[in-house]
């Protein structure tokens, strides 16, 4: 940031892959990427290397976060949430969690926040796996 000029790049030619959505995992020292293909990329920062690809959903990745306890959450649009832990390779999915807007952390660093196309804000516990509450927007 303060030279203003690039250090390096993650891949070295432009790849199939477009990539959208970035999250930063501190704890891991990693970058991470939704792509167009499903899957979440993700790459040493300290190496720029490639060390981790989750397993793929059926739609571009829209939306990502780390969570407080290391699992990297995912959504396509209108898609079910996705759960990937890059450590284990485990994956899990929220079928009903179906956010049409970006997925937000919890305050608690365990759940998430996410809008929903009929109109709802749903909040997500991520260790029960289960909706908390949703509350309908009322329109203008």
């Amino acid at each position: 940031m303060r030279s203003g000029k690039l250090l390096g790049r993650l891949t070295a030619d432009r790849e199939v892959e477009t990539f959208r959505p970035i999250a930063f995992d501190g704890r891991r020292g990693t970058v991470l990427m939704g792509s167009q293909d499903g899957r979440v990329y993700a790459w040493d920062l300290t190496n720029r290397k490639l060390i981790a690809i989750s397993p793929p959903q059926s739609a571009y990745v829209d939306t990502l976060i780390v969570s407080k306890n290391g699992w990297v959450v995912f959504a396509g649009f209108g898609r079910s949430v996705e759960m990937w832990n890059p450590d284990t390779g485990q994956h899990r999915a929220l079928t009903p969690a179906r956010p049409t807007s970006n997925l937000v952390p919890g305050p608690d660093g365990n759940s998430i926040i996410f809008g929903t196309a009929n109109g709802n804000v749903e909040f997500w516990d991520l260790m029960t796996e289960q909706r908390v509450r949703s509350i309908k927007i009322p329109s203008a």
